[in-house]
């Protein structure tokens, strides 16, 4: 359980981090979106 919420929160971080750094692109935010439904789903 604690290694799936520290995975979740690293993955999350590396999403906020590539959502600043791409923001003006479309496909990466559709990616930031798609991707960061499956580390909250994992954790649970």
């Amino acid at each position: 359980m604690i290694i799936r919420e520290l995975y979740s929160n690293f993955v999350a971080n590396i999403i906020v981090s590539f959502r600043k750094t791409n923001k003006k692109s479309k496909k990466s935010e559709e990616f930031t979106k798609k991707s960061s439904t499956y580390p909250t789903f994992y954790a649970l």
